[in-house]
């Protein structure tokens, strides 16, 4: 296996506005269209979140297969996690794959950790999966103290 990375230029429409996309895969075939999206979210001053606040920065797309076996062992252990805005949904109990869950800084971090766990354990090609979506993770942590995962199954 080889770890492939593809960035594209996602066009902005009415609910969302332009921006990069990366998709990293290693085991996940090409053909796979089910996905997590990380997203730094842009908050505004009265937290009123809107789908185009979780579209308006770069974004990483991790594949199925890929999550599934590198991902979701990590994000199983950090749920529950409180979503911090204020209007926000509370305690979110568990990660949902099927659509947006909103983690604050703090959890960002502590999923950060797990995942530099998971890559002192690994060797490459996963090695090389999780140094790129740890150096996403920490550009994003730059951009943002408020994180949107959704997921499309």
């Amino acid at each position: 296996m080889k770890l492939r990375k593809h960035t594209f230029t996602r066009p902005g429409n009415e609910d969302s506005r332009e921006h990069l996309v990366t998709e990293i895969r290693l085991y996940s075939l090409d053909e796979e269209m089910i996905y997590l999206e990380f997203c730094p979210v842009h908050v505004s001053e009265n937290w009123d979140i809107q789908f185009v606040d979780w579209n308006t920065y770069d974004s990483l797309l991790i594949f199925r297969t890929d999550y599934e076996k590198l991902l979701i062992p990590a994000l199983d252990e950090l749920f529950p996690v409180y979503d911090p805005a204020p209007d926000g949904w509370g305690l979110q109990e568990e990660f949902d794959r099927m659509g947006p869950n909103f983690i604050g800084a703090e959890d960002w971090r502590r999923l950060m950790g797990l995942l530099e766990k998971r890559r002192e354990i690994s060797q490459d090609p996963e090695k090389q999966f999780y140094d790129e979506v740890l150096s996403y993770f920490e550009w994003a942590e730059k951009v943002s103290g408020y994180f949107c995962i959704d997921g499309n199954l």
